[in-house]
């Protein structure tokens, strides 16, 4: 999707931060003792709020919900019919100086029931891995404002545009914006998180060779009548129980360019498919999640979920696996759609504003 441009926001990595950062900024500024104590404050407050996270176990495997020896996961469509989700995005402006403005939606059935945004100056610096230093204060305010004047609108959890635990010090914005509000939240990264042996190559490569796998199966026969009829029924998300991991992942040989035809060919057997993030620590990060959406297209072409995956991770209070699972099904496109729609807002405040 198209993005208000975010002065200074660039993808946040292991690799560029920490003592790296502080010596860049300490060069272009004498105050070095007062940035170090700033980020020593700030890498405090992370490790209390990621203490403070919880996390849920995935629901149980069983029988009912495997194939292929156990290889896949199906976990069907929750029903989320009625329920009320939140949606969070920032939007930044194009010229450093103007002011940013916060979003904040629920959304039920795919209309906005309850929205709030809030104006303010950036004050923070980017820091990569601090983000969250920039954007929590507006949107903490936006949702605690609506617990309180208006608790009937209080969602079952907010999708927040950044991460949640994928995140170094696993501490990422959803993470913030879960422990502060006590809401259950989800982290929606539209790029990789690279940390702990976890490149965005690697992952790619990942991603490719597993969607390959699962559409041979679905397409050359190997899978059983039962089994695909079980698919085609239920079109739920499927989970590869395989996690890509940086200890043993390779690089695929398949093509990306071959991605498009797969996705294609997976439409009719699933809403999304799915695989968990393994660090070379063991940490389980997040998910990767493709072949979601599809729903926004015209009745010319033919329904394709998107080939381009989103990384999912825990903000709070909920898991991995139904963090995934709401994902996939607000998904009308490759964003779901509270973030989809509170950025959109965002966009459209901001052109307001300039316009004035």
């Amino acid at each position: 999707r198209g993005t208000t441009p975010r002065a200074g926001r660039q993808q946040p990595t292991a690799e560029n931060a920490g003592s790296g950062t502080m010596a860049t900024a300490a060069a272009a500024n004498p105050q070095t003792t007062e940035l170090e104590a700033l980020l020593a404050s700030w890498r405090e407050e992370q490790h209390r709020v990621s203490s403070q996270v919880a996390i849920l176990d995935d629901p149980p495997t069983t029988g009912a919900n495997v194939m292929f020896g156990a290889q896949y996961k199906i976990v069907s469509n929750d029903g989320n019919d009625g329920r009320l989700y939140g949606g969070v995005d920032v939007s930044f402006p194009e010229n450093e100086g103007d002011p940013s403005v916060a979003v904040y939606v629920v959304v039920s059935d795919g209309e906005i029931v309850y929205e709030a945004s809030e104006t303010f100056q950036l004050k923070v610096p980017y820091i990569s891995s601090y983000l969250s230093f920039r954007e929590i204060e507006p949107l903490e305010r936006l949702v605690k404002k609506q617990m309180k004047e208006r608790p009937e609108f209080t969602p079952r959890a907010i999708l927040v545009d950044g991460n949640g635990i994928m995140h170094e010090r696993k501490a990422g914005i959803a993470c913030f914006l879960g422990v502060r509000t006590g809401l259950r939240t989800i982290g929606v990264g539209k790029t990789l998180y690279c940390q702990d042996g976890l490149s965005t190559k690697l992952v790619s490569s990942g991603v490719i060779e597993r969607v390959q796998e699962f559409q041979q199966l679905c397409e050359k026969g190997i899978l059983s009548s039962r089994e695909l009829a079980k698919l085609k029924s239920e079109r739920g998300l499927v989970f590869d129980q395989r996690s890509i991991d940086a200890k043993n992942s390779a690089e695929a040989k398949t093509d990306k360019k071959d991605m498009k035809g797969f996705i294609r060919d997976l439409f009719p057997f699933c809403s999304g498919f799915a695989m968990k993030l393994r660090g070379m620590d063991g940490t389980i990060w997040g998910a990767a999640l493709v072949a979601h959406g599809g729903k926004i297209t015209s009745s010319k072409r033919e329904k394709s979920g998107t080939k381009n995956p989103i990384f999912v991770s825990i903000g709070h209070g909920i898991s991995l696996e139904e963090a995934v699972q709401v994902c996939a099904e607000l998904a009308l496109a490759r964003i779901p759609e509270p973030i989809r729609m509170a950025d959109l807002k965002g966009r459209e405040l901001m052109r307001k504003a300039a316009m004035s």
